[in-house]
């Protein structure tokens, strides 16, 4: 692992195992924001032999994306970008956007060391950043990854005005905190009312 990356933990994990049950091949591009060292990235490309478009913030984590993808033999179908969340893709292309989304009720952002973990002062910043670029990218499923301490409710609106259908999936208790993964699917993709 390369310093300043994001070491797996108990939210990584979580989203890898969700996401090896709800990502399903044929349904548009896997998008991971905040690959961090590429687990759930190469994971899946390796799992479900699909590619996966793995995009991290910071260079040393794009690397170590790209790095472990080659060393599980799976380079081919991991594309790694350095980015901010979904901005650099276009209109339609993302099917299943996974983020691990910084959770923590802080703002430490001004360091780079802060951004992996800092969810802003509500804890949901990132994530609110997310879904707005990805109401505007058309992506059809969002698995996000957050935590109780972080203000879900906002997120669950900013979801729901997004035209996102939500749902808990998942739920782990660690210490001081229930880690949570919301699962939502866009509301025309699941047969209602499209929002045009």
């Amino acid at each position: 692992m390369l310093e300043g990356v994001y070491a797996p933990a108990e939210d990584s994990y979580l989203l890898l195992e969700e996401a090896l049950k709800r990502v399903k091949t044929g349904e548009g591009l896997v998008v991971e924001v905040g690959s961090g060292t590429g687990i759930v990235a190469v994971s899946l490309a390796s799992s479900l032999c699909t590619e996966v478009v793995a995009i991290d913030v910071l260079p040393q984590a794009a690397l170590n994306t790209l790095i472990n993808a080659d060393r599980m033999g799976v380079r081919h179908l991991v594309h790694v970008v350095q980015g901010d969340l979904i901005s650099s893709l276009r209109r339609g292309a993302c099917g299943t956007t996974l983020f691990n989304t910084p959770y923590l009720p802080v703002d430490e952002r001004e360091e780079p060391a802060g951004w992996a973990w800092s969810g802003g002062r509500t804890g949901v910043e990132e994530a609110l950043r997310l879904v707005e670029q990805a109401e505007k990218a058309g992506c059809k499923k969002l698995l996000l990854v957050s935590s109780s301490l972080a203000d879900l409710d906002s997120l669950r609106k900013c979801l729901e005005e997004a035209g996102f259908a939500h749902r808990v999936v998942s739920s782990r208790h660690f210490f001081f905190e229930d880690i949570v993964l919301l699962e939502a699917e866009r509301l025309e993709a699941q047969g209602g009312p499209s929002r045009a």
